[in-house]
């Protein structure tokens, strides 16, 4: 895989998060899984998941990036070895002197590595995992910090009388920005929709791929816009900021907006933001309110269902973000007379 945006993806998880993703796995692939460490975590035993199958049975243990200080879980592990299969899953590389225990326990523990759990997760359909891959790559970084800065607007006190050139001006810019971005997207997730549709049966040998050339697709959003949306946005937040305060007011109560907005601004600081824009709005998983789009195909199909939702969801926030500056533009030329 050329591509490494898996890396970044799983090494920003939580413990508790990278459990969900291997039991939604591992239960696609029948076992029932018992999740220690959310229920009974005093008791684990060095293992945060125990899943069974008829006569077998796997323990996992679950790390982000093992360290030094992480080796009595592994000794425990290693322990248990009579009672089934043991797995040690990590989501980022380990630090070198816990390397050095991974090599003396290859013959009895089966160690996933990131790359071993990204192609786990696509081949087990693991949709909340696309939406934590997507959700770190650039296009989707561009609208939500596009979002968070209108946000960090959203208390400046609009003038009496708006200077047309000024005003409007920096609106128009935006809207250009916002524009090119919305299209761009827009015919990504038609030509990928259209495609991914025609697809009949499953091919998960081509899962990577796919998902390496949606991906690619959407980098060239970048290489398209020129990071002009971000650019554009930053610049009116320095000159014309109560513009960005017109647009928040004017989206907060819309039907596409409300769910976002009222959360928006119940957080404290420009990271929460950015974490609920990024990952419960531009790309929601499947446990936050914030699903937009709900895949009616089969289930045959879920992993190219999935990709059609999160695709759609990206694109109907760019299109919800050129509304904005619709109702904006209607509100601040009103002003203007």
């Amino acid at each position: 895989m050329e591509l490494d945006y898996y890396r970044k993806a799983l090494g920003e998880l939580t413990e508790e998060e990278a459990q969900g993703l291997l039991q939604s796995a591992f239960e696609a692939e029948g076992w029932t899984v018992i999740n220690n460490h959310r229920i009974d975590r005093k008791n684990e035993d060095a293992a945060d998941l125990d899943c069974r199958k008829e006569k077998e049975r796997r323990l996992v243990a679950v790390k982000i990036r093992p360290e030094k200080q992480d080796t009595p879980q592994l000794t425990k592990l290693v322990q248990r070895s009579s009672e089934g299969h043991l797995l040690y899953a990590y989501f980022d590389e380990p630090t070198p002197l816990f390397r050095k225990e991974i090599d003396k326990q290859r013959q009895v523990i089966t160690f996933l590595g990131p790359r071993d759990l990204h192609d786990l997760f696509l081949q087990d359909e693991v949709i909340d995992y696309l939406t934590h891959y997507f959700s770190v790559l650039p296009v989707v970084n561009e609208l939500a910090e596009t979002i968070t800065t209108i946000w960090e607007s959203r208390n400046v006190v609009p003038p009496k009388t708006l200077e047309e050139g000024v005003g409007l001006g920096s609106l128009w810019e935006l809207k250009d920005s916002v524009l090119k971005t919305r299209s761009a997207i827009g015919m990504i997730a038609t030509r990928w929709e259209a495609d991914l549709n025609q697809r009949t049966e499953i091919e998960k040998s081509s899962f990577d791929f796919v998902l390496n050339e949606i991906v690619r697709d959407l980098d060239l959003v970048q290489n398209f816009t020129g990071g002009s949306l971000i650019n554009t946005v930053k610049t009116m937040q320095q000159r014309t900021p109560y513009i960005l305060s017109i647009i928040w007011s004017v989206i907060r109560p819309r039907t596409n907006w409300i769910e976002f907005t009222h959360l928006a601004e119940e957080c404290n600081n420009r990271y929460q933001v950015y974490e609920l824009a990024r990952r419960y709005w531009v790309v929601p998983s499947s446990h936050t309110p914030f699903r937009r789009t709900k895949s009616t195909r089969a289930n045959m199909r879920f992993f190219y269902s999935g990709l059609i939702g999160i695709l759609r969801n990206i694109a109907c926030v760019a299109t919800d973000l050129d509304y904005g500056i619709d109702w904006a533009w209607g509100r601040t030329a009103k002003d203007s007379e």
